[in-house]
Formats: structure tokens, C-alpha cells, sequence
């Protein structure tokens, strides 16, 4: 609860312009620098979409990149939707209904086993708190490419079922609190 509130806070005072848009193009949170530049509140939020804010010749564009996987970035599923990715030059992220009778929606074990179909060895998978054992079938499926696989801690879950699938099956090169998450991944990076 502690980090969330700093990085809230660090997001709500940063001068840059920062808002969180889902794949659909609705916009799910901005800074308080984005809505004093466009001149809306925290109100205005929940009916925004980048169909409303942008200009007719951005919109199909915009709204085409936001598929588009684009690296440093981070890509939440939608609820109730399963997100694959796609290999096609340039990657993109494939949202979809998915089968019924999977009992998870979004599903960690469709992302990640797409993953592996499309990128092979090439991806860092991070299971974080969550219910169940949804993750571990897809995280082997990472492994067996030569991918990596970080598992949050027990004492910093909220929940430890997700990671702790992962780490007992032997899935997890390490095994992280989630605050440490951030900057060993920026470690990895550099």
C-alpha cells in the first residue's frame, strides 16, 4: 500500500503529461499536469477517450499503435478478455474473448504460452500476486524456449498463489519482494 501511494504521488506531481490508456483507447487515469494542459478534471476521466481527444486524422493511427508492442513498455490484459501477442512485423497485442470453459479471463497462461510461441527465448515473464495457479503452465512454456521467469515473494503478496505456482514447480530464475521488482528489472535492462 506504501509504494502504491509514492508512485501515485510521484505520477500525480510529475511535470511531464502521463495519462494510462487501456487498448481500446479509454483513458483510465491522467496526471494532474495532463488535466490542467487539456483543461479537464478528475471527473471528466471515466467518459475520455482518445476517440474524444484526438483530431479524425489521428484517431486510426492512435488507436492502431496502442496494439502495437513498443519496448519499455508495460501492457495490462483488459478484463474479462484474453491478450495474445502477435508476431507479425511490428509485434502487436492481440485482445480476444478467448475459449469459454478457461476458468481465468485474462488468462497469465494464454499470454505467456503466446509468448513463447511467438518470441521464443526472448521474453521476461513476472508473475505478481494473484489467485491460483494461472501462470505456471505458460511460465514452463517460457522456460522450455529459454526465457526467464521472476516470481514475487510470499511476504510482499497479497495473495501468494500465481507466484508461488511458479516458484514450488521450480519455474522462477528469482524469486522477488515487489519492491524490488522496478529496479532489478531497470538493472536487467541496462
Amino acid at each position: 500500500k506504501d509504494s502504491e501511494e509514492r508512485y501515485r504521488d510521484l505520477f500525480d506531481n510529475a511535470s511531464d503529461m502521463i495519462m494510462l490508456v487501456n487498448l481500446d483507447g479509454q483513458i483510465q487515469y491522467a496526471n494532474i499536469s495532463w488535466l490542467k494542459t487539456l483543461g479537464y478534471s478528475e471527473e471528466h476521466i471515466p467518459r475520455l477517450s482518445l476517440q474524444k481527444i484526438l483530431h479524425p486524422d489521428d484517431r486510426v493511427w492512435t488507436l492502431r499503435e496502442l496494439k502495437r508492442l513498443v519496448s519499455g513498455h508495460a501492457y495490462l490484459a483488459p478484463g474479462g478478455k484474453q491478450m495474445m501477442v502477435d508476431s507479425r512485423v511490428p509485434l502487436r497485442i492481440k485482445v480476444i474473448d478467448g475459449d469459454q470453459c478457461l476458468n481465468y479471463k485474462p488468462s497469465l497462461d494464454v499470454t505467456f504460452g503466446s509468448a513463447a510461441h511467438e518470441l521464443g527465448g526472448r521474453v521476461l515473464g513476472v508473475v505478481l500476486t494473484g489467485m491460483g495457479s494461472d501462470g505456471r503452465e505458460g511460465a514452463r512454456m517460457l522456460k522450455a524456449q529459454g526465457s526467464s521467469i521472476w516470481a514475487q515473494d510470499e511476504a510482499s503478496s497479497v495473495i501468494y498463489g500465481m507466484p508461488m505456482a511458479v516458484a514450488k514447480a521450480g519455474l522462477a530464475d528469482e524469486v522477488l519482494p515487489l519492491t524490488a521488482i522496478a529496479p532489478r528489472l531497470c538493472e536487467e535492462i541496462n
